[in-house]
């Protein structure tokens, strides 16, 4: 016999098993890990839902949100963040904040300002962490309603991101009572409930906290809330005029949330270009993403307003809070026209 005849064939073509349409021409390591964790009936479930709640309600469900669109599998990323890296680069940052800390807040504890201290420090940012806490709740449930699995993904990174900057900030305060003579933090659950500078801010996470709209949950903290209320408080009041007090440790705990925050702001803005584009719902889709920013708009900016209160117990004039207060409201506006929403 011939060594011809017993070759074995040759087959032609793309022998990788693919179950999804890829960005490119071979998906990529974030499609690999991320797309496909989320089935459903109308993917590739053929059997129909397998368990249901008690009520006969399926697991998921497009009721889930006022948004209607046929598209929600093609959301992607646009960080392309997953797990493995998202995992290996918090606990860089973290590692490196954690040796950072001792050393900066010894150093600078001899010249911290003892009205910054017991004001801000004290009460203002260590009342903080409660608005982290309430945004993780929120973002939470939208993790368990969201209808894709690249969307669920996105908004856990954001959801563990709130948590992060939470164990950062209370690790300076605990610091902060090792090394500064009579710093407490002891009154911030007090400021946190009574404190005018604060309870709009307050009323505006519980508001957040127990919505039922995924999506509006995503889109109001990373396009409305944040640019307005989070960068007043962590951009404008933490960071900026931090240095002034002699404090340079609480600008470098807030710098990776800034980054955090354009992150989910990227994000959210990819997923309403995506269900605006729905050929049927776009329209109606836009619209409703509109109403939602302008019934938003007045709560977080009344919001702002309460928290620049804060600015005057560190001696910043009407003009500096009046200018910081425009600065963060210009930036979100800026954030909010970038989705390219109709007018």
């Amino acid at each position: 016999m011939s060594a011809q005849s017993t070759s074995p064939p040759v087959y032609e073509g793309d022998r990788t098993f693919i179950w999804f349409t890829p960005e490119r021409r071979k998906p990529s390591e974030y499609e690999l890990y991320t797309v496909g964790q989320q089935s459903a009936p109308g993917h590739w479930l053929d059997v129909g839902w397998p368990l249901h709640y008690d009520n006969g309600a399926p697991p998921w469900s497009d009721t889930s949100s006022a948004v209607r669109t046929t598209l929600w599998a093609q959301y992607r990323d646009p960080s392309r963040t997953w797990q493995r890296p998202y995992v290996s680069t918090s606990n860089q940052d973290e590692q490196a904040l954690g040796r950072l800390l001792p050393v900066l807040v010894k150093v600078s504890a001899s010249t911290l300002s003892p009205a910054w201290s017991k004001e801000i420090l004290g009460r203002t940012y260590a009342a903080w962490p409660f608005v982290e806490y309430g945004l993780f709740r929120a973002l939470a449930y939208a993790v368990r309603e969201a209808r894709a699995d690249t969307i669920e993904f996105a908004t856990v990174f954001q959801a563990v991101d709130r948590l992060r900057l939470l164990q950062d900030v209370v690790l300076h305060l605990d610091l902060l009572q090792e090394e500064v003579p009579g710093f407490t933090d002891a009154d911030a659950r007090e400021a946190w409930m009574t404190d005018p500078s604060l309870v709009a801010v307050r009323e505006v996470v519980e508001h957040l906290a127990t919505g039922t709209d995924w999506v509006e949950i995503l889109l109001v903290t990373a396009l409305v809330f944040e640019p307005v209320v989070g960068r007043l408080a962590k951009v404008e009041l933490f960071s900026h005029r931090a240095p002034s007090f002699g404090d340079g440790v609480t600008p470098v705990v807030m710098a990776q949330s800034v980054a955090d925050a354009a992150r989910a702001a990227d994000a959210a803005r990819a997923l309403v270009a995506l269900v605006i584009s729905d050929p049927e719902h776009g329209a109606a889709n836009a619209a409703l993403i509109r109403s939602w920013f302008d019934a938003w708009q007045p709560r977080c900016e009344k919001a702002a307003r309460a928290l620049s209160g804060a600015f005057a117990c560190c001696g910043t004039d009407e003009q500096g809070t009046e200018d910081a207060l425009a600065r963060v409201l210009a930036f979100q506006r800026d954030t909010v026209a970038a989705c390219g929403l109709p007018a």
